[in-house]
């Protein structure tokens, strides 16, 4: 029995789970490592695995059924659990802070080649979006994607400042601030090769037309919900913006402490959070310029009752009114 060569993408920090199943087979560790891109290699019998750095695992040949019924256990181990939008290049946008008091909301896109997926998966596939974490936790993802910037990674971040929460419709800023990240990413591309995931927010009008008229050039657009949780380029993206939004939370931590108290997180379910802003309002100071003024959370303290009456009409004129120029950079 024979069959031709095979290779995996093995993501999610799998390598070494790959290599204790092939050793599990009979496989024994081969010190003939030919150049600096392999990791290991591990042969049974002629048949070699190779690992490579890049996320590549590669099998010469299978001679045996014991080899093929090893190689569909690889295949079922590294499949992704996100899904493949199948295009060469892959962007995705995703966010955080929008529903926090205090700090920027930030979005970010990311842009990656299909052939490094295993390595992105790698790297962020199993980043915890959903939880509260340190700087230092998203800073690693952060390094590691810096690692692969020269290789076709890239990333673009837009910070939305709560005076602009507090006076316009936050979802025409984040459908502006999206446009022109996309719009960065798409740069020096031809819009066929392209995939864009968006967590869908409930995107606007002018958005949406941008989006259709990629779609007519040739991009493939999803708009979808938990976005970061089917697609690994929305997972990097959300991964990427919490680092910034972390860093500038950990800057407002340093420097506005009240009574012995940080703000911590900035979320409204936060007890450290709530105790700060009581502290603060406590203390008969105005509200910093990191406080969205417009949350209820904000308004009760203060007082007031009722919403907030945003600034213009969200369905008519141009997305670059909503930001007055601003480009969302520090």
């Amino acid at each position: 029995m024979s069959d031709g060569g095979q290779k995996w993408t093995v993501g999610n920090g799998r390598s070494e789970e790959v290599r204790g199943m092939i050793r599990s087979y009979g496989g024994v560790e081969d010190e003939a490592i030919k150049s600096d891109a392999e990791a290991w290699r591990m042969r049974i019998g002629k048949a070699v695995f190779t690992m490579y750095r890049t996320g590549t695992l590669y099998n010469n040949m299978a001679g045996s059924r014991e080899i093929l019924e090893l190689r569909d256990e690889i295949g079922r181990c590294c499949k992704s659990k996100f899904e493949s939008t199948g295009r060469d290049i892959l962007i995705g946008v995703d966010e955080t802070g929008k529903g926090e008091v205090a700090g920027d909301e930030v979005l970010c896109g990311v842009r990656f080649l299909s052939g490094m997926y295993g390595e992105v998966d790698s790297m962020a596939g199993m980043a915890d979006t959903k939880s509260r974490r340190t700087y230092g936790y998203w800073d690693g993802i952060f390094s590691k994607a810096g690692s692969l910037d020269g290789r076709g990674l890239r990333s673009d971040i837009e910070r939305i400042h709560p005076e602009k929460i507090d006076k316009y419709n936050i979802n025409r800023l984040m459908d502006a601030a999206y446009k022109r990240i996309i719009t960065r990413l798409m740069q020096g591309m031809t819009p066929d090769r392209a995939s864009i995931v968006v967590d869908d927010y409930q995107i606007g009008r002018e958005l949406k037309g941008y989006l259709d008229s990629l779609q007519r050039s040739g991009a493939k657009i999803i708009v979808t919900h938990k976005a970061d949780e089917r697609f690994l380029e929305a997972r990097l993206a959300s991964a990427l913006a919490k680092r910034e939004r972390e860093r500038i939370m950990a800057g407002i931590n340093d420097g506005f402490v009240i009574d012995g108290i940080s703000i911590g997180s900035g979320a409204p379910s936060d007890e450290r959070t709530k105790r700060w802003l009581a502290a603060w309002k406590k203390s008969g100071r105005e509200w910093p310029w990191f406080i969205k003024r417009s949350y209820s959370n904000i308004r009760e303290l203060d007082g007031l009752s009722g919403n907030v009456k945003k600034s213009g009409d969200p369905h008519s004129g141009s997305l670059s009114q909503w930001m007055d120029g601003d480009d969302g950079s520090a």
